[in-house]
């Protein structure tokens, strides 16, 4: 009776973000850049939602990214993860932090990369739109159960009603805009925790 997106998602204080999309769409890449920027993982490519009474919270996953070799030397970003190697040939990094509560979901990003994007750009979908997009990107292909899928069906549109749903157009990397992590945050009117002080 929860929805499942296939996203990656991070959290800043009691709030998150997700990014959602096919894959190779950037999702893992973009959680590692805020993890590296000091975000808190909170799941990578499968996200589950806990319906509140004015919204959704994400519950945590399995608190590892898994990165594609073409985004493997990001690992090196995040001091706090520990690296390994993934059975299909994937980078890991591994979080070791204790889950804090359910962060609620404030926004919901489709990464639209670019190389030749000069800065962030971010468009928020209408209701109708998102809907759609909410539903273009399954986790699981080729499920036919009807009554799952009309339940995630329903869901995403109330979704789609509550959590603003944003085109992401990215100036892709590597290199990556120093700023664009605090970008992407200010988008969904969250901010960067302050770092913490050196030794």
């Amino acid at each position: 009776g929860e929805p499942v997106l296939h996203a990656s998602a991070v959290a800043v204080g009691d709030d998150a973000i997700a990014f959602l999309g096919a894959s190779g769409m950037g999702k893992s890449t973009l959680a590692t850049l805020l993890c590296a920027a000091g975000a808190r993982l909170v799941t990578d490519d499968v996200l589950r939602l806990w319906r509140l009474a004015d919204g959704f919270a994400c519950h945590h996953g399995t608190g590892e990214l898994r990165l594609r070799p073409n985004a493997a030397p990001m690992a090196n970003l995040v001091p706090t993860g520990q690296t390994n190697r993934s059975t299909d040939g994937r980078t890991t990094v591994r979080f070791s932090d204790t889950p804090h509560e359910l962060p609620r979901l404030r926004a919901i990003f489709l990464p639209r990369p670019a190389r030749e994007q000069r800065q962030l750009r971010v468009e928020r979908l209408a209701p109708l739109q998102a809907s759609f997009h909410l539903n273009g990107y399954p986790r699981v292909l080729g499920w036919r159960v009807d009554e799952p899928r009309r339940r995630q069906f329903a869901l995403s549109g109330e979704l789609a009603q509550t959590v603003p749903v944003c085109q992401l157009h990215v100036p892709w990397g590597p290199p990556f805009a120093p700023e664009l992590p605090t970008a992407i945050l200010a988008a969904a009117q969250l901010t960067l925790p302050d770092p913490l002080p050196t030794a």
